[in-house]
Order: C-alpha cells, then sequence, then structure tokens
C-alpha cells in the first residue's frame, strides 16, 4: 500500500505529535522548513524512486503534426489506425499521442533503429494518408549516435533534427 504524505507548513514544529514519522526538508530558498508526515505508513522503499533502466540501443521518433483548418476530425480519426498497425509490432516499446489545439505529436520508442524502420515502413500508408490533411511541422529521433547513423541513409529526404544521446 502507498505511503500517504502530507505537506505540512511551517516547519516540522506543527506535526511534532506525530513523532517518529515526520521527516523535515530544508530548502535553500525557503526561510522555513517543511515537514512531510506518513502518519505511521511505513514510507515507500528509497523515497518513492524507481530505478532508472536504460535500453542500450532504444530510439525514440518525435512527430509533430499541424492539423489544417476543418481537418481535426479526419486527422483524428486516422489516430486508431496508428495505434492497431503499431500495436503489431513486438519491438515497439511505446507509442501515444498528445494534442495541443491543432498540433498533435506522437511519442513513440523503439528497441532499436532497425525497429524504428520497420515501424516507418508498417505505418507508410496511414502516414500518407495523414499528409492529406495535416503538415508535419518538426521530426526529432533521439537515440544512440550509431542507432541513428543506421536511421539516416533511409530518412535522407526528410528534415529530422537528430538528437545522439551523451554517454
Amino acid at each position: 500500500m502507498p505511503a500517504i504524505q502530507l505537506l505540512v507548513l511551517p516547519g516540522a514544529a506543527s506535526v511534532r505529535r506525530f513523532a517518529g514519522s515526520v521527516r523535515a526538508v530544508k530548502f535553500p530558498l525557503l526561510s522555513e522548513s517543511f515537514a512531510l508526515a506518513n502518519f505511521g505508513f511505513p514510507p515507500p522503499p528509497d523515497n518513492n524512486r524507481i530505478p532508472m533502466k536504460r535500453l542500450a540501443n532504444h530510439v525514440s521518433i518525435h512527430p509533430y503534426f499541424k492539423i489544417r483548418p476543418g481537418q481535426e476530425a479526419a486527422f483524428k480519426s486516422l489516430l486508431p489506425a496508428f495505434r492497431a498497425r503499431t500495436a503489431s509490432e513486438e519491438k515497439a516499446l511505446y507509442y501515444e499521442f498528445s494534442v495541443n489545439g491543432d498540433e498533435v505529436h506522437c511519442r513513440e520508442g523503439y528497441v532499436d533503429a532497425e525497429a524504428a524502420l520497420a515501424h516507418l515502413a508498417n505505418v507508410e500508408s496511414i502516414l500518407r494518408e495523414s499528409a492529406n490533411t495535416s503538415d508535419l511541422i518538426r521530426l526529432e529521433i533521439h537515440g544512440p549516435a550509431a542507432e541513428l547513423a543506421k536511421m539516416k541513409k533511409p530518412l535522407a529526404e526528410l528534415k529530422v533534427d537528430w538528437f545522439a544521446l551523451e554517454a
């Protein structure tokens, strides 16, 4: 069961009656200490920190689409087809859309460059259809330099912003 935590102001003094379950936290820019009380529930291990896992060759693709005026319904009707097609890909790690007005971003990740290129081939017909209702305004690809190098020639016709991971 997750711990219930409460942020109490000002300082730990106001929650001293919960002895043993209060941890004061000092913020350098603030004059008061804050206290976190968990009311007797055991704190989660390692302060809720989930260990980060690095996928050695992980590549993420970040396309940004601008929907043309009057084409929102037509563009959004393609999203289930993108999801369904991608769901069949064993090496897809995540795939989801977010919307900001008339801009749509697809956040997608693959185990390596080969998987990312296979995905692009898999959804090519839907991408072509989406070009009737939107414009690709930005395309970022993130990953290890060696994986990005595998993608540059096949994607040479596209304007891609390449982001190489720092070691």
